[in-house]
């Protein structure tokens, strides 16, 4: 009986679980922290998987929200459950906190969010985190403010978003 119980323990203690990875980015551009999320599947702590690159989509937060809205509002359970019942595959979710800027570089220069978007926050997510390159294996979506600011990205760089 114990080596069965000790088998159920270690097969449980070795699976992964799905994990938002909240952090603080210092931006050049913007002089100033950027607080920001990355919702990580389960397979990407999997031991073995240090070599697997995964599609990733960028998610911008509406007017008042932050961040971590995917996880307050009840979208991280609804994707978790998609995964589950295989629905959708594995890919990261990368979640910057957008304050009010609408994604874009204020009329007086003063404030660049586009600008920390697209030159530092994409290639630093993209250095730091296992992302499959290129524009096929890249997304971008929003929810109201950013709707509007993913749809700007999108259209600006089709180069950058598939």
């Amino acid at each position: 009986m114990a080596p069965l119980l000790l088998a159920v323990v270690f097969a449980t203690a070795a699976s992964a679980q799905e994990r938002a990875d909240c952090r603080v980015f210092r931006s050049d551009v913007l002089h100033a922290a950027v607080r920001y999320c990355v919702f990580l599947p389960a397979s990407y702590s999997l031991p073995g998987a240090k070599q697997r690159r995964y599609p990733v989509l960028y998610l911008l937060h509406g007017l008042g929200a932050n961040e971590q809205e995917m996880a307050l509002s009840g979208e991280w359970d609804v994707l978790q459950d998609l995964r589950r019942d295989h629905k959708v595959g594995d890919f990261l979710v990368v979640a910057p906190n957008g304050f009010d800027t609408f994604y874009v570089n204020s009329w007086d220069g003063k404030v660049r969010y586009s600008d920390f978007f697209l030159r530092e926050f994409v290639p630093f997510i993209e250095k730091n985190y296992r992302i499959r390159p290129g524009r096929a294996f890249r997304g971008i979506t929003g929810i109201s403010m950013g709707g509007y600011g993913a749809l700007r990205f999108a259209f600006a760089r089709p180069d950058l978003f598939g």
